[in-house]
């Protein structure tokens, strides 16, 4: 059974909004009609979200153009402020979100107790993506300009670990005890350890010169540690050399001689703390060498110079967290003794 088709053209609205003309063609006029429809409508809804996209779509362009551009950690932390935020602008377009939405969100996070450093990473990820949409044409302004992190919003810092705790890790056996005592005696960061080979070791310093990082699961090696600055020899004190006796190929291997996968370091650490009871964390007895290197009278340059910090004003920050916590402790001490006159 054959057909005379009905054939016709029809202008149609293009992304850049001017008009080309389509052909269209069907069994009826009535079909006809309903396809030329059809397509103009299509075309004009999607011209109106190319000038007028939904947020969440911008947000998704954004991380995709720039996702290759930013560190794979910096990519991972991201991860939860852009989930929360698309939650909170569901079905608002670019265009609907002012500066007053957005300093909302940030301002209920600090009433809920919220670490600055949390709330600073939902405003850098607002930022960028208004920013990006300015470029792109999709607002003539962008409302994040005058957007802050709330003032007084807490700045949570890592504690100390205790004397007892240390106490206790050199004491302890076991491999995640050795990379305990180690991690005390470098001020390596996690990464950073589980990345060394033999082939760091050598006359008397480990060379410090990438990191672990993990895409989910996966350990990846990235040939240099956070910053420039992260690249440094550190002196191999005599509690280190018993730990790199006999070590070759990575240092610190899970049980199958791999590097680490995230999931397997933290098993194995969690493990550790509860065999121990311990409440501490890689990155406090980071913090516990940088103690070491304030007891032993370095002064802040070289501290900078082995912890690996980007600026000296970090590790100055460190020496008065130091100095304030044991301000603290003295002041506990103090109280509990003159409790028992």
């Amino acid at each position: 059974m054959s057909y005379n088709y009905k054939r016709t053209t029809a202008k149609v609205r293009q992304l850049d909004g001017t008009y080309s003309r389509k052909g269209f063609y069907a069994k009826t006029d009535k079909e006809l009609k309903a396809k030329i429809k059809k397509a103009q409508n299509e075309a004009e809804q999607a011209y109106e979200l190319s000038r007028y996209p939904y947020f969440n779509s911008v947000l998704d362009e954004w991380y995709d153009r720039h996702q290759e551009d930013i560190a794979l950690n910096t990519r991972l932390s991201y991860q939860a402020p852009m989930k929360e935020i698309k939650a909170e602008f569901e079905g608002l377009r670019m265009s609907e979100i002012t500066l007053k939405d957005m300093q909302n969100i940030l301002d209920r996070m600090k009433l809920q107790g919220y670490a600055r450093q949390t709330i600073d990473l939902r405003r850098i990820v607002l930022s960028s993506v208004c920013q990006y949409a300015v470029m792109q044409g999709y607002i003539d302004n962008s409302p994040a300009l005058y957007l802050k992190t709330p003032r007084n919003a807490p700045h949570k810092t890592r504690e100390l670990p205790t004397d007892e705790e240390i106490e206790t890790i050199k004491n302890a056996k076991g491999e995640m005890a050795e990379l305990a005592r180690f991690l005390l005696y470098t001020g390596c960061r996690i990464g950073e350890a589980l990345a060394l080979t033999s082939g760091d070791v050598q006359d008397g310093y480990i060379t410090i010169n990438k990191t672990i990082v993990h895409n989910v699961n996966t350990p990846i090696v990235k040939p240099s540690p956070k910053t420039n600055a992260g690249i440094r020899k550190i002196p191999i004190l005599k509690p280190v050399e018993t730990i790199l006796q006999n070590r070759k190929g990575i240092i610190f291997p899970n049980p199958k001689g791999d590097y680490y996968k995230r999931y397997e370091i933290y098993y194995y650490w969690k493990k550790f703390k509860e065999e121990y009871n311990l409440n501490v964390s890689p990155h406090q007895l980071r913090h516990g060498f940088a103690t070491i290197c304030y007891d032993a009278n370095l002064d802040t340059k070289e501290a900078q110079e082995l912890l690996g910090h980007s600026s000296v004003k970090i590790t100055q920050d460190v020496y008065t967290h130091i100095t304030e916590q044991r301000r603290k402790i003295s002041a506990e001490k103090l109280n509990d003794f003159v409790g028992k006159i």
